[in-house]
């Protein structure tokens, strides 16, 4: 996934990379550009409609709604996501709902 440009690499990724490669630090510069945004651009008119409205209706047979979701949930729901999060992914996510 990472290959196709559809994740970012972790910071311990680009480490390992860096050292494996002998890169001098090259690989290691890309890390200021991992900090993630906080809420992907796909999901911006999503969380426009969201901040607005005064009531939400949907129907979620297995997973409690976004709204609802405690952070233990949230952090189980995401570290056994496929592909797999790593714990610096989570965190940003879970304090952004």
């Amino acid at each position: 996934s990472m290959e196709y440009g559809r994740r970012k690499p972790t910071s311990r990724l680009l480490e390992v990379a860096d050292q494996m490669c002998d890169a001098g630090g090259k690989l290691l510069s890309g890390t200021q550009f991992l900090k993630p945004e906080k809420y992907p651009s796909r999901s911006a008119d999503f969380m426009a409609a969201e901040e607005e409205a005064v009531a939400v209706h949907g129907f979620e047979p297995l997973l409690a709604p976004g709204l609802l979701q405690e952070e233990r949930y949230m952090r189980l729901l995401m570290a056994h996501s496929f592909p797999p999060m790593d714990i610096e992914e989570i965190e940003p996510k879970v304090q952004n709902r």
